[in-house]
C-alpha cells in the first residue's frame, strides 16, 4: 500500500524531535508520520500510537515490526489520558494529530467512504462499532440529519439533502454508496423532487 503522509518534514521539525523523548501519535493510520520521527530520532524515542481504524494498526504494526519501542492501541486519541496512564506516562515531549481520513480508507470501497466507487454505505473509521452511515440515513429525522450535514459536513445544501433522505428511504433503504451519490447529485441538479 502507498501512502504518503501530508507535511512530513514540517511535523518532524515541529515536533523538536529529542532523543529519549515519549511522543503521542493520536492518530497513527499507516505510519508514514510515525516512521519519520522514528528515523528521525533514530530510534531511541518511546511511541505511542492510536487509531481507531485495526486494519490500519495492523498495516502499521507490519510497516513499524523493526522497532521496539512503539505501541499501538485501538483507541481514539480522545482516549490519549486513558492509555498513557495504563502505560504509567504522565507527561509526553510530542503529540501528533493528523486528523481526517486518509486516502487508503477512500481507495477501499468496501469501507463506504468513497462517492467515486460502490460500496456498502459504511463510513466507520472503527468497523467494530456498530452504527453505519446507512443506519443514520435509512432512521434519524430529517432535523437530525440537517443537522449532521450542516455541522460536520458544512453542506450548504444540507436541509435539501436531508429532504430527499427522506424521501427517498420511504421507497428503497439506503445500502450503497452509489445510492446515496446518486440522490445527491440528482437532488443538487434539479429541483425535482421524488414522489
Amino acid at each position: 500500500m502507498k501512502h504518503q503522509p501530508v507535511l512530513i518534514e514540517q511535523v518532524v521539525d515541529a515536533l523538536n524531535i529529542k532523543p529519549g523523548g515519549i511522543y503521542l501519535d493520536g492518530t497513527v493510520g499507516y505510519g508514514g508520520h510515525a516512521e519519520a520521527i522514528l528515523k528521525a530520532a533514530r530510534g531511541s524515542l518511546q511511541y505511542i500510537g492510536l487509531d481507531r481504524d485495526q486494519d490500519a494498526l495492523d498495516y502499521t504494526q507490519d510497516k513499524l515490526k523493526k522497532y521496539d519501542n512503539i505501541s499501538l492501541h485501538h483507541a481514539s486519541y480522545a482516549d490519549a489520558k486513558k492509555i498513557l496512564d495504563e502505560l504509567g506516562i504522565a507527561e509526553v515531549d510530542g503529540i501528533l494529530l493528523d486528523l481526517g481520513a486518509s486516502s487508503p480508507q477512500f481507495d477501499d470501497p468496501k469501507r463506504g467512504f468513497s462517492l467515486t466507487k460502490d460500496g456498502p454505505l459504511d463510513m466507520r473509521f472503527d468497523v467494530s462499532g456498530k452504527l453505519t452511515a446507512a443506519d443514520i440515513l435509512n432512521t434519524y429525522q430529517e432535523k437530525e440529519l440537517e443537522r449532521i450535514l450542516r455541522t460536520y459536513g458544512e453542506e450548504r445544501y444540507a436541509k435539501k439533502i436531508a429532504q430527499a433522505i427522506v424521501l427517498y428511504r420511504e421507497q428503497e433503504e439506503f445500502t450503497r454508496t452509489s445510492q446515496l451519490k446518486i440522490l445527491i447529485l440528482f437532488r443538487l441538479s434539479t429541483q425535482i423532487t421524488f414522489p
